[in-house]
């Protein structure tokens, strides 16, 4: 008898595991919500991957665009230490590891960046064998470069090569730190070419910004305004759960002690003052008392997250405060030929990177300013599109008697054409 209950046992046990490696196959999130997944801590400790807040919200936005039956394809801005890439990197093992015949990749700004990320996979890897024996995938081959299991297989990448993305057709694709590559429009174009335009494919492209400009700005922005199939995701500093501290005063005290920058910052994102001390703590002790340094590390919204960060020589806060007394569109806008150095044809196009205000008159003088970006990127005259990455090239035309701006051309522009 006690032998038929002991294989009564073991046959429950089997059918236990069968049915749970089932579930996890069908729902990608099932080994997440359970805590099957370990990770490393901050403070050195080895526990369960329990999503955080803004980790659960990407996974509903995942989610929701994962059961529409389309390609999912997410930018995401973000602060630091958010925790995201460990989010995206648990969501790729988990469909990989269950799945037959798919190709998943990591690819980073640089090798560091990548091995770091990498390694998330082959710890949950490790982990899951000694827990959970069961719902770990044999492992044909595990190196530096990729965790490959029976049909399917996790391989990274840096943007520093210059053919990362393109031997392969990929599945699932998670890009980290784009802002910084040394190319994002052309690693871009070859990961778009490799990954299917397939319900359940994803690439999720996350990063923290790198100034106004370049191609992780520009691709942001045609996603903003819908000129694109990516969904646009900003997770700002005060939704992450860690980023609050207890005051050590009573609260009407600290609440009077607010600085107006303070107020305007509780008031406007709706901030508890254990937040408001956090921000304080972090900008004193982190951030060197900068205000504009934390906005660059722990951005509130896009627009600061891209004016706080890069190199720029004006005061952000003043370019916002003009930029906000534009209330004029342009009369028209389109693109500039220059024909046999002398002629010039105006082409009429919504896109053009040429606007005007108010049409010449010859009675009138005119202030051309100019300044020319690196030569990194081709704009053809008329219709074309960048091709490259690289700083725009700008040409201002005032009216010289009023100071009025009565046209702009704005583009990235090979300096030689700039110059015609």
């Amino acid at each position: 008898m006690l032998t038929d209950l002991k294989e009564r046992e073991i046959t429950e046990i089997k059918t236990l595991a069968l049915k749970e490696k089932e579930i996890a196959k069908k729902d990608p999130y099932y080994m997440i919500n359970q805590g099957l997944l370990y990770i490393k801590t901050k403070d050195m400790r080895n526990v369960p991957l329990i999503p955080n807040r803004v980790q659960r919200h990407l996974m509903a936005i995942i989610n929701k665009a994962l059961l529409s039956n389309k390609p999912v394809r997410i930018h995401v801005l973000k602060g630091r230490q958010f925790g995201i890439s460990t989010l995206v990197e648990s969501l790729i093992y988990s469909i990989v590891s269950q799945h037959d015949n798919i190709n998943a990749l990591c690819i980073a700004d640089d090798v560091d960046g990548a091995n770091y990320i990498f390694e998330m996979s082959k710890h949950f890897h490790e982990e899951l064998k000694k827990r959970s024996p069961h719902l770990a995938s044999e492992e044909k081959k595990s190196n530096e470069k990729k965790l490959v299991f029976p049909t399917s297989q996790i391989m990274i990448d840096t943007a520093l090569n210059p053919t990362a993305g393109r031997k392969f057709t990929y599945h699932l694709v998670h890009i980290s730190e784009s802002a910084f590559f040394r190319n994002y429009n052309s690693t871009m174009l070859a990961l778009n070419q490799t990954v299917p335009d397939l319900a359940k494919t994803i690439i999720i492209d996350e990063t923290t910004a790198n100034g106004i400009g370049g191609g992780f700005y520009m691709a942001w922005k045609r996603a903003k305004a819908g000129q694109s199939n990516w969904i646009p995701l900003f997770l700002p500093w005060f939704w992450h759960e860690e980023y609050t501290l207890p005051l050590e005063c009573e609260t009407m005290k600290f609440e009077v002690g607010l600085t107006p920058e303070e107020r305007e910052a509780r008031q406007h994102y709706n901030l508890t003052l254990e937040q408001i001390n956090w921000r304080r703590y972090t900008i004193e002790n982190k951030c060197n008392g900068d205000v504009k340094k934390f906005k660059q590390e722990y951005p509130s919204n896009d627009t600061e997250a891209f004016q706080s960060t890069g190199h720029c020589v004006f005061d952000t806060h003043a370019l916002d405060y003009y930029t906000a007394q534009i209330v004029m569109s342009p009369k028209y806008r389109g693109y500039l030929r220059v024909k046999d150095m002398e002629q010039v044809e105006f082409i009429p196009h919504d896109d053009g990177y040429f606007e005007v205000w108010e049409n010449p008159k010859p009675n009138e003088s005119y202030i051309v300013g100019a300044d020319v970006g690196v030569g990194a990127g081709v704009t053809e005259d008329a219709g074309g599109k960048d091709a490259n990455d690289g700083a725009y090239s700008a040409a201002v035309v005032l009216k010289r008697r009023t100071k009025d701006t009565v046209a702009l051309y704005h583009a990235r522009l090979d300096p030689i054409k700039f110059a015609e």
